[in-house]
């Protein structure tokens, strides 16, 4: 999945603060320099299925999010909060979320 069909997911503010914070996170920023020098493993995390696309970090196909408390629930309220989505539907939501981010 290519940046651009990301950011039909989301409205623009968080999907910015999602793309700065994977710049700017220490965790996000280790993981990126373990795959730069092809490392396999980082700490405890097998890095098989990270890659990163104009420094921004991917694990398979998902946009990584940071595990910033507060920037996982501004995407969270952002995308259950889109009109596509019957509110009652938690499961579809937390299904959306998990074909895009990791």
């Amino acid at each position: 999945m290519k940046i651009a069909d990301l950011e039909k997911n989301i409205s623009e503010s968080i999907y910015k603060q999602i793309l700065k914070t994977n710049q700017i996170d220490e965790n996000c920023m280790l993981l990126r320099e373990a795959i730069a020098r092809d490392e396999t493993q980082y700490e405890d995390i097998k890095l098989k299925n990270y890659q990163t696309q104009n420094e921004i970090l991917y694990h398979d196909s998902q946009l990584w999010v940071s595990f910033n408390e507060l920037l996982q629930m501004n995407l969270i309220h952002e995308i259950h909060d889109q009109s596509l989505i019957d509110h009652s539907e938690i499961l579809r939501t937390v299904k959306i979320i998990k074909r895009s981010y990791y």
